[in-house]
């Protein structure tokens, strides 16, 4: 298959599943809520950029996405939809699998435009994985936040949808903010995001351009990398499973919980997890005593040695 970015369609005129497909590298993907709630998406591989808008109320709410590239655009009928169980398909509900690494990942940030938008749209219920490493240059926030500045549940979580997922099998999240693609001028860098990476094939961990050890959030050392301000801040608002810790030069942190997560009944789409069984129920009975010792009288005592 060649280079490019595909959406899944059976008929050619609607949209038929949940995916978006990049075969090969994304050196650059731009994820942004429009002023209209659209999500948008933008595919730079080397001189050709795929752009997709998804339009939740078009069609009189069946909405409809968009794909264009090089001149050309197609519109779909229909959403991305997540169908795994299809008595509940979940329109909006979206996955995107780059098969290969993605270097560049942020949200609506970008001062050279004067672009300050969200990366994900308050409808917006997003995955986005790779078969290697993801790289985070940008803010990646949701249009409606989850959690209060100070760490705590925002008072309508339980109405927020929006939600973002990244995972990787084998490879890293890489940490690499862009002065054009955060609010601010120290590098700090928010996730709102469940962050879930694996090393699955630890013999490339050290094959190039990669950098060390896999498995992790991990700060970029590679080429071109951006050393953040000591005053600058790596915020994670979601959930964060690693298989290794790995270093990050950053001097400040903040995670925090999105509650929503709680439970296992809301996460990301086709975001991975476990079912877990508690095995035979142990049911009660009458224990029988067979012998008893005789009662016997115990003391103990204290003292204190004066030297």
């Amino acid at each position: 298959m060649a280079n490019g970015v595909y959406v899944s369609s059976g008929d050619g005129s609607t949209i038929t599943g949940a995916g978006i497909y990049i075969q090969g590298d994304a050196d650059d993907m731009q994820i942004k809520a429009d002023s209209s709630g659209n999500q948008v998406y933008v595919v730079t591989q080397g001189s050709t950029t795929t752009t997709i808008t998804v339009n939740y109320t078009a069609n009189n709410g069946a909405g409809s996405t968009t794909i264009s590239s090089g001149g050309n655009s197609t519109t779909y009928t229909g959403l991305p939809t997540d169908k795994s169980d299809p008595s509940n398909p979940k329109a909006g509900s979206t996955i995107v699998f780059a098969n290969g690494n993605i270097w560049s990942l942020r949200g609506g940030i970008d001062s050279g435009s004067g672009s300050n938008q969200p990366a994900i749209a308050s409808k917006t219920q997003l995955t986005i994985t790779a078969a290697r490493s993801i790289k985070v240059t940008g803010d990646l926030k949701y249009s409606d936040p989850v959690v209060n500045s100070d760490g705590t549940p925002v008072s309508n979580i339980a109405n927020v949808k929006n939600v973002l997922g990244l995972f990787t099998n084998d490879g890293n999240i890489y940490l690499d903010a862009k002065p054009n693609y955060v609010a601010k001028s120290d590098l700090s860098l928010e996730i709102d995001a469940a962050d879930c990476v694996f090393d699955s094939n630890p013999s490339d961990d050290s094959a190039a351009p990669y950098t060390g050890q896999e498995g992790g959030i991990t700060t970029w050392f590679g080429s071109g990398r951006q050393t953040p301000s000591s005053s600058a801040v790596i915020s994670i608002i979601g959930s964060d499973v690693e298989k290794n810790n790995s270093l990050c030069d950053c001097y400040n942190a903040n995670e925090y919980y999105d509650v929503r997560f709680s439970g296992g009944k809301f996460a990301p789409p086709f975001w991975p997890g476990a079912n877990y069984s508690l095995g035979q129920v142990m049911t009660t009975s009458v224990p029988t005593i067979t012998a008893m010792d005789a009662p016997a009288a115990t003391a103990k005592s204290w003292f204190r040695e004066n030297n």
